[in-house]
């Protein structure tokens, strides 16, 4: 017995998909879904009470839940990317912050 998943099915080589006697279509999420997987992916970081979750929702269309997962994380880690522009702190701080920056990290 196999099972396999892939974003990408039409990616897949032909002869694969011949022995592949059953195929499960499982479409992208509704709305709730896609507000349901940036809660799940946003539930270790500390967020603005005033987040928009209804627009957040509509500019996220079309997203995966991997895409969904990869937001998030690059969301995290802004007010980090942040401090190392601003001259705040130097790459070499970073292990300074390694606790702060794990309580924040999605996993």
């Amino acid at each position: 017995m196999v099972l396999a998943a892939t974003n990408r099915p039409w990616d897949l080589d032909e002869a694969m998909i011949r022995r592949l006697e059953k195929r499960i279509y499982i479409p992208l999420p509704e709305d709730f879904g896609w507000k349901r997987l940036f809660e799940i992916n946003a539930r270790n970081i500390k967020l603005d009470e005033k987040i928009d979750w209804d627009k957040l929702v509509k500019k996220s269309k079309g997203y995966s839940g991997a895409d969904i997962a990869n937001v998030c994380w690059e969301a995290a880690l802004m007010p980090m990317w942040r401090m190392l522009d601003d001259g705040k702190i130097w790459i070499t701080d970073l292990p300074k912050y390694k606790d702060e920056m794990i309580d924040t990290a999605i996993t």
